[in-house]
């Protein structure tokens, strides 16, 4: 991945594309479109691939316990889910950053949002005090959660670990 952007520019995300050289191209199945693009430093005898999402999925607001168990628990993969309030300073700062990390993740990762006014019942049933809470199901368990306002930088370390840890089980 090192030195993506030099050759195809800052507007590719290097969290949101995955670059693989293969010396023979096997059939593989991806959800993903593949564009092709050539490197000047890439010997003829290599193909460069770029993966990168078809469409993007929406966050999805769950407001009832049928939705979540749908959602979330009867899910394979990684989910996120968010625990906000409006009205809560923490809860607005971490909205853009919750979005954008959705727009970075969406091919790796479910994004979900929880409003605890709108959903008392899960707030309650999960154990939600602090809000933003953010929790993150893998096949319908907690592996991993985040309470309070956290930054950018150490929320994307926490979900690449998180994708990291899926890769190798």
């Amino acid at each position: 991945m090192m030195g993506v952007s030099q050759y195809f520019g800052n507007k590719i995300s290097q969290n949101r594309l995955m670059f693989i050289f293969f010396k023979t191209l096997k059939p593989f199945a991806v959800q993903c479109s593949v564009e092709w693009r050539g490197c000047p430093e890439i010997p003829a005898s290599r193909l460069a691939i770029i993966i990168v999402p078809n469409k993007k999925r929406n966050m999805i607001t769950v407001t009832d316990k049928k939705t979540f168990t749908e959602k979330v628990l009867n899910a394979h993969g990684l989910r996120v889910v968010k625990f906000y309030a409006d009205w809560s300073g923490p809860c607005q700062m971490m909205q853009p950053i919750y979005q954008e990390m959705e727009n970075m993740y969406n091919c790796a990762a479910a994004f979900y949002t929880i409003d605890v006014e709108a959903a008392p019942v899960l707030k309650k049933e999960l154990g939600v005090i602090e809000m933003p809470t953010i929790l993150f199901y893998r096949n319908g368990e907690v592996i991993d959660f985040v309470i309070g306002l956290i930054s950018k930088n150490s929320l994307i370390a926490k979900l690449e670990n998180l994708l990291n840890k899926n890769s190798t089980n």
